[in-house]
């Protein structure tokens, strides 16, 4: 199609769906929303879902992860709503445990980004792009929910989303711990 409303008024019956809460039906996608979205709302069904893009590791970042975990950092969201509040404080607190970090924007040179985060052994992100992104370089991800659902967006890992009786989102120390632990627990299943 040449012009994109032309596209999205003959899905129109098809797009409702989008407005479902989809992660809670009988079918879970293996590549989450995107492949909810492609196959569920705008019909491509017969889609065989590809999500790799083949990019070399970031070299300085390679290096660096012989010695040490680089983790990637994307904690400002599209919305303020969405932005982690205590981006800093997880920064140094993470460095403080020994890590690398390095803050991920998309808003640079795409194809560098994935190479960094091709290096990285694990993205911490708020909802939006920073966790597709990771997925296509293998990299796994870490999403401070927030206001989202964690199901929605299927992470490999995820906080607990804020409620009414939980306002805040987790503390960059707890957040740092819990890192922590995601690599204790990588490292514990390889010596198995």
């Amino acid at each position: 199609m040449n012009q994109p409303e032309n596209y999205m008024s003959s899905t129109f019956l098809s797009m409702a769906r989008w407005h479902s809460p989809w992660w809670q039906g009988e079918w879970l996608p293996d590549n989450g929303y995107p492949e909810f979205y492609l196959r569920s709302c705008c019909g491509f069904d017969a889609l065989q879902m590809q999500m790799n893009i083949e990019v070399p590791a970031d070299k300085a970042l390679k290096n660096q992860a012989r010695s040490t975990k680089v983790i990637a950092l994307m904690c400002e969201g599209a919305e303020a709503r969405l932005t982690y509040p205590f981006a800093e404080e997880l920064q140094h607190r993470l460095a403080d445990q020994g890590f690398h970090t390095w803050t991920l924007d998309t808003t640079h040179n795409l194809h560098n980004q994935l190479m960094k985060l091709k290096a990285s052994d694990l993205l911490v992100t708020v909802p939006g792009d920073g966790q597709w992104l990771a997925a296509t370089v293998d990299c796994p991800s870490l999403v401070i929910c927030g206001e989202v659902d964690p199901r929605m967006l299927m992470p490999d890992y995820a906080t607990d989303p804020v409620s009414p009786e939980n306002p805040e989102p987790m503390p960059a120390e707890e957040l740092a711990q819990s890192i922590v632990s995601i690599f204790e627990q990588e490292t514990e299943d390889a010596n198995r």
